[in-house]
């Protein structure tokens, strides 16, 4: 009878308690310590809420993987694209880069880039040159580069690149490998880069075709008679001929802005910028890129002016410089 009541006294009294205790005990035991490795499915979550990046080397992103992917639809779109095409060329008498260059449609920095030439500054008669069939530089690609890191730094769509190289696979691209950038906006530091390797210095070109009516400096002022400071140089073209950007930059500034008329600002990123005053038209808007050469307004007389003509100003940090120590030819 007494050995009855003990058991159940121990069921009933003592062995819940026991368990409470123990189970108080594992709820406030001390987490894992840092030592202890997770398991694989808690590892694989922490990577994915924490972004974990997998170390990887440069040259190990290329081959196709999620680095380097051509999409299907960035293949159609390539198809639209002209792959580039070289033709050879033969120096002759009187030539330079910029003749050249305007000879076949392009810039002088798409003949710099396929070339490598020494020094561009002095070509020889039967010297041969790469002509490519349309605008853009060479590109190396580096160690770690990839196509969406190209098609950022040219301001150019990976489709393009892809339709003018004929790239079929990302195995093509690879650490070394050149690649043809069509339609390549060049940065400031980038075209000094370009004109370094050939010896050469970016320059400005003169913005119209024809005479230098008017000089940079005093002068008595045709239309107020008095003598006034001239912040650029007049270029005798006639109405309507086009005016062209003396350098590669954005425009700053496009319409109608007191004595100027009609007038184009062009800011060129180092510090300069250039401005094309008195135009009947205007072809580019504020914010567009240019590169040099490309039109951008019209020659006219709009402003105060006493006939047709294009003045031109090249200004540095603000103040005006002449131009004339700065155009690398005469049209």
């Amino acid at each position: 009878m007494g050995e009855g009541r003990n058991f159940r006294l121990w069921m009933f009294v003592i062995l819940p308690l026991f368990i409470a205790f123990i189970l108080t005990v594992m709820n406030h035991r001390s987490p894992v310590q840092s030592s202890e490795t997770p398991p694989l499915a808690l590892r694989q979550a922490d990577s994915v809420l924490f972004e974990e990046i997998p170390s990887v080397k440069g040259e190990e992103i290329f081959g196709g993987d999620e680095f380097n992917v051509i999409t299907d639809e960035e293949k159609r779109e390539a198809r639209k694209y002209p792959p580039v095409k070289f033709q050879e060329y033969k120096v002759k008498n009187g030539d330079n880069i910029w003749k050249i260059a305007k000879r076949f449609g392009l810039d002088f920095y798409t003949i710099l880039s396929v070339n490598r030439l020494r020094d561009a500054n002095y070509l020889k008669p039967g010297q041969r040159i790469r002509i490519p069939n349309q605008r853009g530089v060479l590109h190396k690609v580096k160690p770690g580069e990839t196509l969406e890191d190209i098609s950022l730094m040219y301001d150019v769509s990976i489709a393009r690149i892809v339709g003018a190289n004929g790239i079929t696979d990302p195995n093509q691209i690879h650490a070394g490998a050149e690649l043809f950038i069509p339609g390549a906006n060049l940065t400031y530091s980038k075209q000094r880069e370009i004109a370094a390797s050939s010896n050469i210095l970016p320059t400005f070109i003169k913005p119209a075709y024809g005479r230098i009516s008017s000089g940079f400096g005093y002068r008595i002022h045709p239309v107020y008679r008095r003598r006034m400071f001239h912040a650029g140089i007049d270029i005798a073209a006639r109405y309507g001929s086009t005016v062209y950007a003396a350098r590669s930059g954005r425009v700053k500034y496009a319409g109608w802005l007191g004595g100027y008329g009609k007038v184009v600002v062009i800011d060129h990123r180092d510090g300069y910028e250039t401005r094309y005053a008195h135009c009947s038209s205007i072809l580019v808007r504020k914010g567009q890129w240019v590169r040099q050469g490309q039109p951008i307004a019209r020659v006219g007389r709009s402003g105060v002016t006493t006939g047709t003509h294009l003045h031109f100003e090249i200004r540095h940090n603000g103040k005006p410089v002449n131009p004339m120590k700065f155009l690398s030819r005469h049209r």
